[in-house]
């Protein structure tokens, strides 16, 4: 994954690979993601989901999509830092 982000040239975007759409350590069980299509993204703000895209085309315009979701979900408290739980 490592090596995909810096091909990419990807920065402050967080890559995830999970064994099985049904595992339950990195609880990504609970997304609900079907396995037989060929890609979903789920977009995070502060560790809460904003948006799920399925079968996504890589087009310019569904980029444009998902900057506009991620634009309009950013407000002015964003660059503060995550609160410390115990």
């Amino acid at each position: 994954m490592e090596n995909i982000g810096k091909e990419l040239n990807l920065q402050q975007i967080a890559l995830t690979y999970v064994p099985s759409m049904e595992d339950i350590e990195s609880e990504v069980n609970l997304n609900k993601i079907n396995p037989t299509v060929a890609n979903t993204f789920i977009l995070y703000r502060q560790r809460a989901i904003i948006d799920k895209y399925i079968n996504l085309k890589p087009t310019s315009a569904n980029f444009q999509l998902i900057s506009l979701r991620l634009d309009k979900t950013k407000s002015h408290y964003f660059n503060l830092p995550v609160p410390q739980f115990e």
